[in-house]
């Protein structure tokens, strides 16, 4: 696991430790990594589960759980958390961790938002190879989200969303008023090569956002683990980032 640090100024003087694509696996580094560093705050962008709710994920409960007694923890859900139970939401507050689910909270001067995947409340299998971006058109209303962007957008302070899609920024998140964007998903691109990352879910082949910042606000971390599907990880190491902001 790789350590990556940014700077981003936005004017409020906080260290955020940003965690991505943990899928349930063993945390203690990253735990240890946290802790090492001093974070002001703790954003986590999804996948923190696998294939599994959260009451039978050891490594998911254990790293919230710790976490939070760590710095401030704030989650959002990514494509996996699909399968989260009921009571899985009731746990992640018990754990000491806020859940922003299309939703936000003002943290000093600071507004952090989540924006849901929209794999949730789906329960098809849905291929590795789909790229959602060209159906983004199909954006669920139902489930608050664009009215949750809309609020989101509108609220007086520093914005920083989590959204576990790095594909949703062009098309939802890219031309708002939103000051930092924090994804994961594409796993640095699976296999990495020239500095290129190869494939990501959702994505495909050659895909466009894999690991680093884009356009100054949006930073997209390689992950945590090495889960893709069919595709391996090459090249490409598990990393926990930390930004200056």
């Amino acid at each position: 696991m790789k350590t990556v640090f940014y700077k981003i100024d936005l004017g409020l003087k906080k260290k955020i430790a940003f965690v991505s694509d943990l899928h349930d696996r063993p945390c203690e580094k990253v735990l240890a990594a946290i802790k090492d560093n001093s974070p002001d705050l703790i954003l986590v962008t999804g996948d923190f589960v696998h294939d599994k709710p959260l009451e039978y994920s050891k490594n998911a409960k254990k790293f919230l759980a710790t976490a939070s007694r760590l710095a401030p923890c704030f989650v959002s859900l990514g494509n996996h958390e699909r399968f989260l139970e009921k009571g899985d939401r009731f746990l992640i507050r018990t754990l000491g961790v806020t859940l922003l689910d299309n939703s936000f909270v003002c943290v000093d001067n600071a507004v952090i938002g989540g924006l849901s995947s929209f794999y949730m409340g789906r329960t098809e299998k849905i291929s590795h190879f789909r790229r959602t971006v060209d159906s983004l058109n199909e954006m669920p209303q139902s489930n608050g989200a664009k009215s949750f962007l809309d609020e989101f957008e509108k609220t007086d302070g520093v914005k920083i969303l989590l959204c576990h899609h790095p594909e949703y920024y062009s098309a939802f998140v890219k031309d708002r008023k939103i000051d930092l964007v924090l994804s994961g998903h594409a796993h640095g691109g699976q296999i990495r090569l020239f500095g290129l990352g190869l494939f990501a879910p959702d994505q495909g082949i050659m895909p466009v956002f894999t690991r680093g910042i884009y356009d100054g606000k949006l930073v997209v971390s390689a992950g945590l683990a090495n889960t893709g599907g069919i595709v391996p990880r090459l090249f490409n190491p598990t990393e926990l980032v930390f930004i200056q902001a």
